[in-house]
């Protein structure tokens, strides 16, 4: 393989990297923006607020309505809106609900999250704080490292014309940390 080719491989990756850190960086931010709207979120005078999509938190009874254990859902029924909704819960094997039980349910923005003191995975509470940011950090790291590594490469190398794709020299050999120094 080409000097050259490795090159734009090399760049390639590096900026990918990037790309994929800034994309974990903004689902952070989106999904600290998510939890700060659900936790200041007043309490709903109304069921129909709640339903309607406002930023307000409701809590009142509701009916199970059907549990399927396969995918980890319940259907809430509230009869004050006849309106079914789904919750889901994260890894549920098995439910201690019933049909039909009355139960305590927290809606937020049409979403179910709060099955009595189960969280469900429409709350902003049930998503890992920090881990997509330190991801985000991590692959920009990288990617701005692989991207350096690349410049320094191609500045101490230089462009060569005997670098046919026939050239034994291996063109991304690291770059030792005194050539950077006393160049």
């Amino acid at each position: 393989m080409s000097p050259k080719v490795q090159t734009a491989i090399f760049l390639v990756i590096g900026a990918g990297l990037v790309i994929l850190g800034a994309a974990a960086a903004y689902a952070a931010f989106r999904d600290h923006q998510l939890q700060s709207s659900y936790e200041s979120a007043p309490s709903c005078a109304r069921l129909e607020d709640a339903l309607a999509g406002n930023n307000c938190r409701y809590t009142g009874k509701a009916t199970v309505a059907s549990i399927s254990d396969e995918v980890g859902t319940v259907g809430v029924y509230f009869a004050e809106a006849d309106t079914t909704l789904i919750a889901t819960f994260p890894g549920m094997s098995e439910t201690v609900l019933q049909t039909p039980d009355d139960m305590q349910v927290e809606l937020w923005s049409r979403h179910v999250t709060r099955v009595e003191d189960a969280i469900t995975t429409d709350n902003p509470e049930s998503i890992p704080v920090g881990i997509l940011a330190w991801m985000g950090a991590i692959l920009s790291g990288l990617g701005i490292g692989v991207l350096l590594w690349v410049l320094l490469v191609v500045r101490r190398r230089g462009v060569r014309p005997e670098d046919g794709p026939a050239s034994p020299v291996g063109v991304m050999n690291p770059v030792a940390a005194s050539d950077m120094l006393w160049r």
